[in-house]
């Protein structure tokens, strides 16, 4: 049997056998995990990550000849991967880090610098994902650039950038109710609308140009086509119902009666008058030389069926609104459609053409 001191010993040697192989586990799993995060990147990724710090590396040098090809390289790669954006794309996460460097360099640069618009640009679309809330970065650099080819960021920075030009359309309202300190801001908003309206986003546009102001651009410049007028006609409509001013509804109502009109929806475009309760909109309906008559006599009967006391120039057409031959009409149509005289439940379900009857029928025949 061991003695006492025996075990001591022995348990010693062995707690001091077992902690360099715990060491020895440790170091191993810290290399794992270091491979692994070494390995995250792919070799295509790790490329492109020293592309893009290379390409800012070479944007603090003094030397402005690399400054264009740098700065050229940066943007292709947002534009590229910002095209169809579903989560947040690599150049952006990869850039994060130098976001505060490169708006260093922009401030360092001269204002006569050739290459100071592209790169407010740019930082314009950085700002989406790396400005902090409330900065309006995305606006403000966009600003102090260009203010043409927003499209070509992507839909993403389209719709960032237009919720901020509504933010700062409203702080200026406030401030100042100026016309023309919204030039710029409209500038943008005109090189917006083309772009969300020939993407299906005909909703989106419509809720930009209501917090700006500016629902007469969708006639003013000619975006609505027969692709869409009708979900911008019907988007309009709705709008009128979450709006208590009636300065915007009434303008509400104006665009779309006029889009209607444009499109030959005359009936559409009574409805919206007979919606605003508005003479002048169907004077200009039944004085219109333009409209058969075939129409007029249709919304003659819409207006028959509202009972509107209007009275158009046509005694003919003021019969139908009044419904004074209405009757005849019923009459006429029920000629037409072979039902004035009453038929019987025979008749109706033609129970003499069933299977019992014509057997009974050829029996009798026969």
């Amino acid at each position: 049997m061991p003695s006492d001191e025996e075990k001591k010993e022995t348990s010693a040697a062995e707690e001091n056998a077992s902690s360099p192989k715990e060491g020895g586990e440790d170091k191993k799993k810290e290399n794992k995990k270091g491979v692994v995060g070494e390995a995250e990147l792919s070799e295509e990724d790790q490329a492109l990550k020293d592309g893009l710090e290379l390409a800012v590396q070479r944007l603090k040098e003094s030397d402005t000849s690399l400054h264009e090809a740098s700065l050229a390289y940066l943007c292709n790669e947002i534009r590229t991967s910002t095209a169809s954006m579903t989560s947040v794309p690599k150049p952006l996460k990869m850039l994060r880090p130098f976001y505060a460097d490169l708006k260093t360099i922009y401030a360092s640069w001269h204002v006569a610098h050739s290459l100071k618009q592209l790169m407010a640009d740019m930082l314009s679309v950085l700002a989406i994902t790396m400005a902090e809330p409330g900065t309006q970065e995305c606006l403000r650099y966009k600003l102090e650039g260009t203010n043409y080819d927003i499209s070509s960021w992507g839909h993403q920075y389209v719709q960032s950038l237009s919720g901020e030009i509504s933010e700062e359309y409203n702080r200026r309202m406030v401030e100042s109710d100026n016309a023309s300190e919204m030039e710029d801001l409209l500038a943008l908003v005109d090189d917006i609308l083309p772009f969300l309206m020939q993407h299906n986003a005909e909703a989106e546009a419509i809720d930009l140009l209501l917090e700006v102001q500016q629902l007469r651009k969708l006639i003013e410049m000619n975006v609505v086509d027969e692709r869409n007028f009708e979900r911008v006609c019907l988007y309009l409509v709705k709008c009128a119902d979450y709006l208590s001013d009636p300065d915007d509804i009434g303008e509400i109502f104006d665009t779309a009666y006029a889009l209607y009109k444009q499109r030959g929806k005359y009936a559409d475009a009574l409805r919206i008058a007979v919606k605003c309760d508005d003479s002048f909109k169907l004077e200009d309906l039944f004085n219109d030389e333009t409209i058969s008559d075939v129409h007029k006599k249709q919304m003659a009967f819409i207006l028959g069926r509202n009972r509107s006391n209007f009275e158009s120039q046509d005694s003919d057409l003021n019969e139908l609104i009044g419904n004074s031959r209405l009757s005849e009409y019923y009459l006429q149509v029920c000629k037409d459609m072979d039902i004035y005289e009453a038929k019987s439940p025979e008749d109706i379900y033609k129970t003499h053409l069933t299977e019992g009857n014509i057997l009974n029928a050829r029996s009798r025949n026969a």
